[in-house]
């Protein structure tokens, strides 16, 4: 059966929003078996698996297909890649937090760490979760 959405070329990375309203980590899971099977031509989400390290991968053909998913609060993001490019997206919900320099220099590469320290406190919460989202995404690489 031909695929309803063409895969990535080999260089590119197609991401998808999705709007999940009041329904959250379900309603997540349920977008990216609708995008995969969007990709795969079927009318079902594809069964999946998980690989050593944690990252779910098709069931059938892994190398088919390389995706991601991060979600937070009533959005969630899909990444898909071609086969055997490791891909990782991440979003967060901002949220105020009461010290960023520190949950910076505890979580993050310490350049990353060093620029949240240094940022104006007008601009700091969008240094910080600029740079926390960008180390998410390439740890689940």
């Amino acid at each position: 059966m031909p695929s309803a959405i063409e895969p990535p070329e080999e260089d590119a990375i197609h991401v998808w929003r999705v709007e999940l309203g009041a329904a959250g980590r379900a309603a997540a899971r349920a977008a990216l078996g609708h995008v995969l099977g969007d990709y795969l031509g079927g009318e079902e989400a594809p069964g999946l698996t998980v690989a050593p390290g944690g990252k779910s991968r098709l069931a059938d053909d892994p190398g088919r297909l390389s995706f991601n998913l991060a979600h937070s609060g009533a959005l969630a993001l899909v990444a898909i890649a071609p086969g055997g490019v490791e891909v990782g997206v991440d979003l967060e919900r901002l949220r105020a937090r009461r010290d960023l320099v520190r949950l910076a220099a505890r979580w993050l590469p310490a350049a990353e760490a060093a620029a949240v320290a240094a940022a104006d406190p007008g601009e700091r919460e969008r240094v910080f979760y600029a740079a926390w989202t960008a180390h998410e995404a390439r740890v689940k690489c």
